[in-house]
């Protein structure tokens, strides 16, 4: 018999930890980060706040800086279980959704991750999904502070009174 080889075309994965951060003195850098710039960015988010894309290193705060190294490290063991070479941080933002604020669907074009990390999260903030082009599975995990989801698909979050 011939060798047969198999490829994973179109594989889905979705990873996720809990960070050990202090949520509290993120917070308050986002909310100091809205204070700064009250209109944001108008990307995929509808009725709150979303901040400008920000490099990795834009800001000297502990808070931040903390985020940044662990979103870091959490990258590159993502990419190395897929045997991918290791990975840097092009760009990231933040959100603040108030009740009945939400993401639409969107997509990271020319990102290998692209992942969510939740500041402040009480589990009834609305649903987080993963969405394929098939619409033949999505991913519904509980959100709660300091969930992290890495993946590469396209993302929408459907609102819910906080």
């Amino acid at each position: 018999m011939n060798k047969i080889e198999c490829d994973n075309l179109f594989p889905q994965r979705v990873w996720s930890t809990k960070l050990n951060l202090d949520c509290k003195k993120l917070e308050h850098f986002v909310y100091a980060l809205e204070k700064q710039d009250k209109n944001g960015a108008k990307k995929s988010n509808a009725n709150g706040w979303q901040s400008q894309s920000i490099i990795s290193n834009e800001f000297n705060d502990d808070a931040f800086t903390e985020l940044v190294d662990n979103i870091h490290d959490i990258v590159n063991v993502c990419a190395e279980s897929s045997k991918l070479p290791p990975l840097s941080i092009s760009n990231l933002w933040f959100n603040i959704n108030r009740g009945y604020c939400y993401n639409s669907p969107h997509t990271h074009p020319k990102s290998v991750f692209s992942g969510v990390f939740y500041i402040k999260a009480n589990g009834n903030e609305g649903e987080i999904e993963f969405l394929r082009d098939d619409d033949s599975q999505n991913f519904l995990p509980e959100l709660t502070e300091s969930s992290s989801f890495y993946t590469s698909h396209s993302k929408k979050y459907t609102p819910e009174a906080n």
